[in-house]
């Protein structure tokens, strides 16, 4: 699920198993024909790389932190933003990679707000008050206009 392209070539995507009739949700990567199956990190969902390929942010901690790290070793993370009681959705890199934009469910609204934040989880804003605008989105994209 949410596989990713890395600068090497391999795929990283995220999977869940269970243990001890329990889920458990795991980054992992593999080479583009399916071989060398790799665990990286447990807890860790949705890799989403950068343009380049060279980072890659996935979510942590149940949906509740957003982190980048480099794409080779997803281990070295960066927190970028930290939910402590909602789960983060949808995101996304800017084209210059130095931004993120990101959805945050808002429990009891049934709707999303949207926040754009500097990769080193700095400088907040949020774009999209849900229960001011009353809109829910899904999938949520960077877009660039050249």
């Amino acid at each position: 699920i949410g596989p990713a392209l890395r600068d090497d070539g391999t795929i990283l995507f995220w999977r869940q198993e269970f243990r001890d009739n329990k889920p458990v949700q795991s980054l992992m990567s593999m080479a583009a024909d399916g071989s060398g199956i790799a665990y990286l990190q447990e807890s860790a969902t949705g890799p989403v790389a950068s343009a380049d390929g060279t980072k890659v942010l996935f979510r942590a901690g149940s949906w509740r932190r957003l982190v980048v790290a480099p794409s080779h070793d997803v281990a070295a993370v960066t927190t970028v933003a930290a939910e402590p009681t909602e789960m983060i959705f949808d995101y996304d890199f800017s084209p210059d990679m130095t931004q993120v934009v990101y959805t945050v469910s808002r429990a009891g609204a049934s709707c999303d707000d949207v926040y754009v934040i500097n990769v080193d989880g700095t400088g907040r804003v949020r774009i999209v008050d849900c229960v001011a605008e009353n809109k829910s989105l899904n999938g949520v994209k960077w877009v660039s206009h050249t």
